[in-house]
């Protein structure tokens, strides 16, 4: 095992002091043995768990943390030295034994993968683990097999969020879910209404979250699970018959999702200037561990949710005006109910709200620095994602030879607004030659209103190239003002 891990040094005294079996399970043993690193561990002890994850807490000057008291599941967490000065919080779980005996706890926990055990002593921790396994339902063979199967018929009425967990353990392992608990999870699937909007929100992300999951979501969707969860998608399913796609419009809706999914894989390729600055924009945080590519999977996925309901027909032609805010009005009912964050939501409406922007200036002749101004101003921190999932939206059709040519040169607008952005951003973003204050002491006016517009255009004037140095910014402000235009 880890001969020089810390926890479980501390975990091995502990047993020995208090005179009590630990047991490592669950998800830190199975990623153990899949090689993989992790920094949660899981164990189960067979005397008051709450009493030894204190006493835990405090021999290695931990937090503790109640988790679940009614079924005596408790967390330590710790902060670990890394290199450079940093810390990396560790989580350790106590879970109090179910049963009479290990095996007894085993049997009641979800998968195969998960249900397997290695009592915790001297031999385990110095010598290896495979010999030692405590594996009464053959998860080590469904570890070399990859696949996810049920413990048990009863896993998904104990806990129906565990109908959802099987996908994102296979979508985060890249296994298979093996048929006879895809079945089970058919049959069940009415049972996630039980589960709470957090909960099952804490799946979608993880879920999404994994750079190529779109399959899973399919699977999720194919099994009928998915439209448990968001009977929204109903009426998008129906749109077939009506809709430009060749799989209708949740057919568009998936392959946008996959779209997305291979831009992101193949960012070298497409945008070999800003590759780096790309990554970066789609890694960046923004909400509690979740990062922008995950949302920006969501927004993806049901950007075009409102279509149905602005269905409209025009000399022969189906029209959808105004399908961006029905589209929005259904998303945020969507994330307040699977309780997605303010930010994930504002993320996610801002795209949704844009993303037919950027194939109007592909239809431009010149795009020029005004317009891509004009576009960042609009959607300030999401413009990027916007023109991203306005990309995935248009590669949706790359299998209809009749798009092809729309797509190359939306392709090609795109990656001209990127790289002027990243490149040639004090075009795009002009640095301001003036501030507030300085037109209030110029100009002798108050603090208000009028300041920002002012702002605003000489922000404009200077995109149009319009301006170049100080005093024709003093110049450009005072005409306004004897003009009285723009405000």
């Amino acid at each position: 095992m880890y001969k020089n891990d810390f926890i479980l040094k501390e975990l091995l005294k502990l047993s020995k002091r208090e005179k009590v079996d630990i047991f490592l399970v669950g998800g830190f043993l199975r990623d153990l043995l899949l090689q993989k690193k992790t920094v949660d561990y899981d164990i189960v002890i067979d005397k008051d768990a709450k009493e030894l994850a204190r006493k835990f807490s405090k021999n290695i000057k931990g937090a503790f943390v109640l988790l679940d008291d009614e079924n005596k599941i408790y967390r330590v967490v710790k902060r670990l030295k890394k290199k450079q000065n940093t810390k990396e919080a560790v989580n350790i779980d106590f879970s109090q034994m179910r049963g009479e005996s290990i095996e007894d706890d085993l049997a009641l926990r979800d998968f195969s993968v998960n249900a397997i055990a290695i009592k915790l002593d001297v031999n385990s921790v110095i010598t290896g683990i495979r010999e030692n396994i405590i594996d009464p339902f053959g998860g080590m063979k469904d570890l070399r097999k990859k696949i996810i199967r049920a413990v048990d018929d009863r896993i998904f009425t104990d806990d129906p969020l565990r109908l959802l967990r099987a996908f994102r353990l296979a979508a985060v392992l890249n296994f298979k879910i093996e048929i006879r608990t895809k079945r089970l999870i058919k049959k069940d699937s009415n049972l996630i209404k039980k589960v709470s909007g957090e909960r099952i929100h804490e799946e979608i992300i993880k879920i999404l979250s994994v750079k190529d999951s779109s399959d899973y979501i399919v699977e999720i969707d194919n099994i009928k699970l998915l439209s448990r969860i968001i009977p929204e998608i109903e009426p998008i399913k129906k749109a077939f018959r009506y809709y430009y796609h060749k799989k209708g419009l949740w057919g568009h809706s998936l392959d946008s999702l996959r779209a997305f999914e291979e831009i992101d894989n193949n960012l070298s390729r497409l945008f070999p200037k800003v590759r780096n600055e790309l990554k970066a924009y789609l890694d960046e945080l923004i909400v509690n561990g979740v990062k922008r590519y995950t949302i920006l999977k969501f927004a993806a996925l049901f950007h075009d949710i409102g279509k149905p309901e602005t269905l409209t027909r025009k000399e022969g032609k189906v029209r959808f005006f105004g399908h961006e805010e029905k589209s929005i009005k259904i998303v945020k009912k969507i994330m307040l109910r699977l309780r997605f964050s303010n930010r994930e939501t504002r993320t996610a409406e801002k795209v949704i709200r844009f993303h037919m922007r950027p194939g109007t200036l592909s239809q431009n002749k010149v795009i020029t620095d005004k317009a891509i101004w004009r576009f960042f101003r609009d959607t300030l921190d999401e413009g990027i994602g916007v023109l991203l999932v306005s990309l995935a939206d248009y590669y949706a059709y790359r299998r209809q030879a009749e798009s092809q040519k729309d797509i190359r040169k939306h392709g090609k607008a795109i990656r001209k607004i990127l790289y002027r952005y990243f490149i040639h951003r004090e075009v795009v973003k002009p640095r301001l030659l003036l501030n507030g204050t300085d037109i209030m002491r110029n100009f002798s006016l108050p603090q208000g209103p009028m300041i920002g517009k002012l702002l605003g255009n000489l922000e404009e004037a200077q995109a149009e190239s319009k301006i170049k140095n100080k005093k024709g910014a003093l110049s450009f402000i005072n005409s306004i003002l004897k003009r009285k235009q723009s405000l």
